[in-house]
């Protein structure tokens, strides 16, 4: 006996092989463009904090050039546009000449969502001076010490530190994750020379 086929009749279609072998390669390459994507999107915010510090360094500088001083400590987490030194002359002090940069302090994040300010004081114990910094929070602006929600990853701290200083956490003037001056793991503090 002879079986006979009916053209017509054959389904044309993919086998469920074919479909899960298609499926994962969708999904393998959906993974690699996510990370892709992510990478990208760190990298933007490094490069982005890197230049904010830059600028608030120029700004800090303006200022001492102008007034030959440091600028003081008051636009902290509480800071307040009568207490930010670089747009109002919050001391009367002579030669200000600000606003030395374009936005105010006082909700001034950096690309991780923490407080980034300029300050002053002894950060360096093993140097008597009193230097400037710019500080990077891990808490957002007008929050309390505890707040800890623009933690800044370590991988990040350590690409900002090779941007624009040594390298080392431990040296140069740009430290932090808890290596010496005032800033704890998620923190980092850049010294103005």
């Amino acid at each position: 006996m002879m079986y006979t086929y009916n053209m017509s009749s054959i389904r044309h279609g993919f086998t469920l092989i074919e479909l899960l072998v298609v499926l994962s390669i969708i999904s393998v390459l959906a993974t690699v463009i996510v990370a892709s994507l992510n990478s990208s999107r760190e990298k933007s915010k490094i490069n982005q904090t890197a230049v904010q510090i830059q600028e608030l360094h120029k700004a800090a500088d303006f200022y001492r050039i102008d007034t030959g001083e440091v600028v003081p400590n008051t636009c902290g987490l509480s800071c307040t546009e009568s207490t930010d030194p670089l747009q109002t002359n919050v001391n009367s002090i002579p030669g200000w000449y600000g606003p030395y940069f374009p936005v105010s302090l006082v909700d001034f994040t950096h690309q991780w969502g923490g407080h980034m300010t300029v300050r002053s004081g002894n950060v360096d114990t093993s140097d008597p001076d009193i230097e400037m910094y710019v500080f990077l929070d891990d808490d957002a602006p007008g929050t309390s010490s505890s707040d800890n929600s623009g933690i800044i990853p370590n991988e990040a701290i350590q690409e900002i530190d090779s941007m624009l200083d040594d390298g080392d956490l431990e040296t140069g003037n740009l430290r932090g994750m808890g290596q010496f001056f005032t800033a704890p793991v998620g923190e980092f503090v850049f010294i103005i020379e």
